[in-house]
């Protein structure tokens, strides 16, 4: 973990919001627009895999430290 990391848990730092999936229509694997993350498909045990994208979120995410 990098230097001035700390250890917490998800629900420590953001709320989850289901029923939100896109149309398959509106989500690409070529980059373009935001990071698309749907949960556990997306989640190694380690860190957020990406692999698709959106232009047309249903919700957006920010952290801050």
């Amino acid at each position: 973990m990098p230097t001035g990391w700390e250890r917490t848990t998800f629900g420590e730092v953001s709320a989850l919001f289901c029923g939100q999936s896109l149309p398959a229509t509106k989500v690409n694997r070529n980059g373009s627009g935001v990071p698309y993350v749907t949960g556990p498909e997306h989640w190694d045990g380690q860190k957020v895999q990406l692999d698709k994208w959106t232009s047309e979120p249903a919700r957006m995410a920010a952290f801050q430290s």
